[in-house]
C-alpha cells in the first residue's frame, strides 16, 4: 500500500501505508495487476471488499464496504 485516502473506508478499516496485500476477494494478490486491483477498489459503492494484508510478521484480515468519496 503506497497511499490511503483520508476519510476513506480503507482508512477507517486501518489499512496503512506499507501494508502488503496478500489476498483480495479471496484470491492471492499475485493474480491481479495493479490496474486490476485499482479497478476493483474503484467499482460501485456498497461493494464489500475482503482482503488480507501482511503488516510486519502479521497477517490481518480486513473487510470494508466501498463508498463514493465525492
Amino acid at each position: 500500500v503506497k497511499d490511503v485516502t483520508e476519510n476513506s473506508r480503507a482508512k477507517e478499516a486501518d489499512i496503512r501505508y506499507g501494508d502488503v496485500i496478500t489476498r483480495l476477494q479471496g484470491l492471492p494478490s499475485h493474480l491481479y495487476t495493479l490496474d486490476g486491483v485499482n479497478s476493483i477498489l474503484q467499482k460501485n459503492p456498497s461493494k464489500t471488499i475482503r482482503l488480507t494484508v501482511r503488516r510486519g510478521k502479521d497477517l490481518i484480515r480486513k473487510t470494508f464496504i466501498l463508498r463514493d468519496l465525492i
